[in-house]
């Protein structure tokens, strides 16, 4: 079979949406250990929603590709968003990563600090900002060990385009 292969994916995605609830979780595992994602980076990955896991995002969000891209997110192919987003619905499988707030602000409390750089670039550093803005409900539903690196993001910007975290030193 070709994975690649769009129709064949389709039958997959809708053989298992329409899967009986039982039977669906009784193959649950199995079915987390399909290789099926395709990324925009070429590569293949679970269909399973965990840590790095790719986000599938809204059509709209196709132009902001470049900006998520430079956080270093794995994104589900452009050109499979419609082939995955039947899959939204058996959300409490954990079968795909939607892009959200939530789901952005993960990813980024889960970046070094030396690789916050693509905060340094005014247009991603606003889309993000715009997009972590839309649903702060986010902030309920992290742990007290990810609430203490929100300080450490480089949120922050000045007239003269400099970037600072909030836990910074410098009077601003």
């Amino acid at each position: 079979y070709d994975r690649k292969n769009k129709s064949w994916l389709r039958s997959l995605v809708s053989m298992i949406v329409k899967t009986d609830e039982s039977e669906l979780s009784e193959a649950i595992e199995k079915i987390h250990e399909l290789e099926i994602v395709f990324q925009q980076d070429g590569e293949f990955a679970r269909l399973e929603s965990v840590s790095n896991s790719p986000v599938l995002f809204p059509k709209e969000e196709i132009p902001n590709i470049n900006h998520l891209s430079k956080t270093g997110i794995k994104l589900v192919h452009p050109e499979y968003i419609e082939v995955y987003k039947p899959l939204l619905k058996l959300n409490k499988y954990q079968l795909i990563t939607e892009l959200d707030s939530r789901s952005l602000m993960k990813h980024i409390l889960h970046i070094p600090q030396d690789e916050y750089g693509f905060f340094e670039d005014k247009d991603t550093r606003e889309y993000l900002i715009d997009l972590i803005a839309r649903d702060i409900t986010w902030i309920d539903k992290i742990d007290t060990s990810e609430t203490d690196y929100l300080s450490d993001i480089p949120f922050i910007a000045t007239d003269n385009d400099n970037i600072y975290a909030k836990s910074t030193e410098k009077k601003l």
